[in-house]
């Protein structure tokens, strides 16, 4: 009768022999096998390799030399260097731009090669670091918004083109009102962050008449470089997305520049 059964299964249902013996089995409340319950295998725990910075080079010439001429002013770099923040290492001399942790201590290190004169150069964070800490400068805590950057070089980037909008403007300002009685001397320098816009505001006093050239103040000082200051600045602002305007009323110049936060 079993073989009837098997014979018919697999003829007509298309079974081969041991699905047809497997079905009868279970139809009959019982298993083929009794198999023990596989476990799960257990996966060894991967031990996380301990953080170590690279060895750090005698000066930081190669590190300078590079990221002056990715356009990096020299007061920035020297400000990320003396922070602990970047150095040169000994073996390959890469930039290395340094993570710390709350209380100071270094947990992360991002190497960027300085050579990259035939294409893209090396990248790589060093082992074991903790990419939950990063690259990052201290921030003020009562700010209630944060610039988040792909890489180093680009907050590098954005602190140089603050760096210059400022120094432009505030050198352009004493400029002016070093022709001034002293008594009517001020500037007034303001910053803030509105609607996903950096702004900052210029405002001096000045002697004699302003002569406009493309919206743009003419400088009396030299015709070769009239409005440098204030075409450098205009060309930063619109690089990153931003505008520049000025203005002046009643012997007042007022220069406003709105960047947007990256």
């Amino acid at each position: 009768m079993v073989n009837s059964f098997l014979y018919a299964f697999q003829e007509f249902c298309g079974k081969d022999f041991r699905e047809a013996v497997n079905y009868l089995l279970e139809f009959n409340g019982k298993r083929s096998r009794d198999s023990p319950t596989p476990r799960p295998k257990s996966v060894p725990q991967e031990e996380k390799p301990a953080f170590a910075l690279p060895i750090s080079n005698q000066d930081q010439r190669r590190v300078f030399a590079y990221l002056q001429k990715r356009g990096i002013a020299a007061q920035v770099i020297w400000g990320f260097i003396d922070s602990g923040l970047l150095y040169e290492d000994r073996l390959h001399h890469n930039c290395v731009f340094v993570g710390r942790e709350v209380g100071g201590k270094p947990v992360f290190a991002s190497k960027r090669g300085t050579y990259d004169l035939n294409g893209s150069g090396f990248k790589a964070d060093a082992v074991g670091s903790d990419k939950s800490v990063a690259f990052r400068l201290p921030c003020d805590p009562t700010l209630d918004w944060v610039a988040v950057f792909e890489a180093p070089i680009d907050l590098m980037s954005f602190c140089t083109l603050h760096r210059q909008v400022r120094s432009n403007a505030l050198n352009n300002a004493i400029d002016a009102v070093s022709k001034l009685p002293e008594g009517e001397r001020f500037i007034s320098l303001s910053a803030k962050c509105t609607n996903g816009m950096l702004m900052l505001h210029v405002e001096n006093p000045f002697c004699g008449s302003l002569t406009m050239e493309d919206g743009l103040p003419r400088s009396p000082r030299d015709e070769r470089y009239h409005g440098f200051g204030m075409k450098s600045m205009k060309r930063i602002a619109e690089k990153y997305d931003g505008t520049l305007s000025v203005q002046s009323e009643n012997g007042i110049f007022g220069l406003d520049v709105l960047l947007l936060k990256p």
